[in-house]
């Protein structure tokens, strides 16, 4: 199912509800990542998901709608010309 599918009601309480339904701790590790990239010792990272669930895509699209203030249909759109 996609988020435009829902509605707006929906969309709403899905999003204020993150936390309970997130298996993957997704905002602790954009957080994690983002300490990473700017904190004392910044790094460069690779980031690859070897389980091939989509991990690597769901962070990098986290991380850059919070830290990059980019819109999800901009991240798909840098994606898609990306592959």
């Amino acid at each position: 199912m996609q988020p435009n599918e829902l509605s707006p009601a929906d969309r709403g309480a899905m999003a204020w509800s993150f936390k309970s339904w997130d298996v993957d701790q997704l905002e602790e590790r954009v957080e994690r990542l983002h300490e990473q990239l700017h904190g004392e010792d910044p790094k460069i990272l690779l980031i690859h998901c070897s389980c091939g669930c989509d991990r690597t895509g769901q962070l990098a699209t986290a991380y850059s709608m919070r830290y990059l203030n980019m819109s999800f249909t901009e991240v798909f759109s840098k994606n898609k010309e990306m592959t």
